[in-house]
């Protein structure tokens, strides 16, 4: 769908009407354009978006699934190092509400699946895709599950980055207990410091880079994972861990003891879920997402939650392979 003619927009922004859809566009990047997508709330998402083949425009892009576009919620935490999937197809890939540059949410608003199901609707159909390949990652990872199956033949295939667990017990507090048990405990002590002393108000994003050093141990096997990341989540207000982990906790108040086993036997969809033999969550928890029709495991050796910052030649390449046709390893063909 070709853009209309832009008009002034806040902060000098042009930008463009896809009723009933407020779609933001700058310039961004060699190849990649800025855009935000306003929700029938009134919460703006930021969007990044890089250009197909046939051009920017829905219109131009093929309507076979060989050429979907990849859609990634979480931007802040992915792009640019997950931007090598856009090779020969569109990508878009978007900071979901209260995340990285999208509008914070207020208490009165909405948090969790259903509101993030619908956020990626209306990114969807702003955009004007037909179908498209979904990315997400831990609790994206489920997330975009949840919206596979509400909205299936939106799907041309489905990717679960090291996703959250299908159901909270007995998973989810394992996970939280190998956290725990892998934080650097030094470079903690000195995360509490900076909280009693007031520092982490003071220099907020210096306090979130000082948090990351802290919790990698967890989240990455390689020391040097944070150097080698492209994207700057810290940047963002949004991801400042005082307020992300509040927001984190009304998302899993929210979901309470969820168990996704019966939605998940009855997705039928080209699925591949992405285990790490490195992540805090068990293989075992991997193993029940990926026993669902069109679904299959594949497992990184050496990596962690972070698994693209661990081993991201290898991450690229089962995804991307599975991403144009194939499978993960390494056949081709439907699932």
């Amino acid at each position: 769908m070709p853009p209309a003619p832009p008009r002034p927009g806040p902060r000098g922004i042009a930008s463009c009407r896809a009723a009933p859809y407020d779609v933001r566009v700058i310039l961004f990047k060699s190849g990649t354009t800025a855009t935000s997508v306003t929700t029938p709330e009134g919460l703006t998402l930021r969007v990044e978006s890089i250009a197909g083949p046939h051009g920017d425009g829905a219109a131009g892009d093929r309507p076979d699934d060989a050429a979907a576009a990849v859609v990634i919620p979480l931007a802040s935490w992915t792009m640019p190092d997950l931007a090598p999937l856009a090779e020969g197809r569109r990508l878009i890939a978007y900071d979901p509400r209260g995340r990285g540059g999208s509008d914070p949410v207020g208490v009165s608003e909405r948090v969790g699946f259903d509101a993030d199901v619908a956020d990626l609707e209306t990114v969807r159909a702003a955009f004007g895709l037909e179908r498209m390949v979904l990315v997400g990652w831990s609790y994206y990872g489920g997330m975009v599950a949840r919206y596979a199956r509400a909205y299936p033949a939106r799907i041309a295939r489905l990717v679960q980055l090291c996703p959250i667990p299908l159901r909270r017990v007995p998973w989810f507090g394992q996970g939280a207990q190998a956290v725990a048990s892998r934080v650097n405990a030094t470079a903690m002590t000195a995360v509490q410091a900076s909280v009693r002393s007031g520092a982490a108000l003071r220099d907020p994003e210096r306090f979130c880079r000082t948090w990351h050093r802290a919790m990698i141990p967890a989240y990455a096997t390689r020391p040097d994972a944070l150097d080698r990341m492209r994207a700057h989540p810290c940047r963002w207000p949004n991801e400042h861990p005082l307020r992300l982990n509040a927001q984190l906790g009304r998302i899993w108040q929210e979901l309470g003891d969820w168990d996704w086993r019966a939605d998940v036997a009855a997705l039928d969809v080209p699925r591949l879920v992405l285990h790490a033999d490195g992540d805090f969550q068990p293989r075992a928890s991997a193993e029940e997402w990926a026993m669902g029709r069109g679904a299959q495991l594949e497992v990184i050796t050496g990596a962690g939650h972070l698994s693209w910052l661990d081993r991201p030649d290898e991450v690229l390449e089962v995804v991307a392979r599975f991403v144009t046709g194939g499978q993960a390893d390494g056949r081709t063909g439907g699932q």
